[in-house]
């Protein structure tokens, strides 16, 4: 089984994930499957420790933000330098 949702905009910790079934046997009889924990992945995914745990969301964001420039002069060359860290 699979469901596709949309993740909402905040952060939140991975959440237990538990399944229960209730069936029928000849239209008449039923049995019920009590609510079971899941095992879940603990394996990091895209650089998130634990990402892919059900429902754990982080907020993207960059630890290191700088800019700068290889020269301030006129008509020299120069290189622009960007450098961010997730």
């Amino acid at each position: 089984m699979s469901w596709n949702l949309t993740n909402p905009d905040v952060a939140q910790e991975a959440v237990p994930v538990k399944i229960s079934a209730v069936g029928y046997w000849m239209a008449e009889e039923s049995f019920l499957i009590p609510p079971q924990v899941m095992q879940a992945s603990r394996e990091a995914i895209f650089g998130v420790p634990a990402g892919a745990s059900p429902l754990k969301l982080v907020l993207p964001r960059f630890t290191t933000r700088a800019f700068g420039q290889t020269n301030p002069f006129a008509d020299a060359p120069n290189s622009l330098r960007l450098h961010l860290t997730p």
